[in-house]
């Protein structure tokens, strides 16, 4: 039984941009809160934290 769109619990996956990804680094760099990061941005937490360790900016 397929689920319907309306009725899925999470929104899709959606990648983030090259200037969304360089603006977590920036933001970082400047001292900002990795949730605050993740709020500005509209992401979870977590997909911040994902892109800071993997390039070992954590």
């Amino acid at each position: 039984m397929a689920v319907k769109e309306s009725e899925r619990k999470y929104r899709p996956y959606k990648r983030l941009t090259q200037e969304q990804i360089e603006l977590i680094y920036k933001l970082f760099e400047e001292k900002m809160e990795q949730r605050k990061i993740a709020r500005v941005l509209g992401v979870h937490l977590r997909t911040v934290q994902y892109h800071l360790k993997k390039t070992q900016r954590i």
